[in-house]
């Protein structure tokens, strides 16, 4: 009898742990695994703990974030865990594709908000912002970014995570960005 509770503990044990044991390597497509918040981690684990996790190749770190490259959507990312008192409470992921038309961007953008359809449903708020009306129609969107005239933003919610995903444009680039945090 001892030996099944302890058994029955166990595997309850190990399927509520986050997909952290997987077998993800570097240059995998990751977002988020299974029973995880973002990517293979969980909010509050500790910044060692999600480093020792991360499957990308580690940039950087200072006091407050980690960066790392690595694949997400099917596309090339910056990864940025973001850490308060050593606890994570976000995760962005920046499309560093390395892209020469606004096109490519907006294409990337729809990619992953299809992903995250698919993924978690219609969004909860969807919403473009522009000065000119007519860059609010997706069949203009290339021109507001190129006019720096455009943002786009996506929400979706779960029970322990707001996703957003946007686009927008200054005089430096044009960026796309899926940001993870902590309800």
């Amino acid at each position: 009898m001892k030996r099944a509770l302890f058994a029955l503990i166990l595997i309850l044990t190990m399927v509520s742990l986050c997909a952290e044991e997987a077998e993800y390597q570097v240059g995998d497509n990751l977002e988020q695994a299974e029973g995880c918040d973002f990517r293979l981690s969980r909010w509050g684990d500790a910044r060692q703990k999600v480093i020792d996790s991360e499957i990308g190749f580690l940039a950087e770190w200072d006091d407050e974030d980690v960066y790392l490259t690595g694949m997400a959507f099917d596309l090339t990312v910056l990864v940025v865990c973001q850490f308060e008192d050593d606890k994570l409470y976000q995760g962005d992921f920046i499309v560093i594709e390395e892209y020469n038309e606004p096109q490519q961007f907006v294409d990337a953008f729809k990619q992953i908000v299809e992903k995250l359809n698919q993924r978690y449903g219609e969004p909860a708020i969807s919403d473009v912002l522009a000065g000119e009306e007519r860059y609010k129609q997706d069949e203009n969107w290339v021109e507001g970014l190129r006019a720096q005239d455009l943002v786009v933003m996506h929400y979706w919610e779960t029970e322990r995570t707001l996703i957003g995903c946007s686009m927008k444009s200054d005089d430096e680039a044009i960026y796309v960005v899926v940001e993870y945090a902590k309800q």
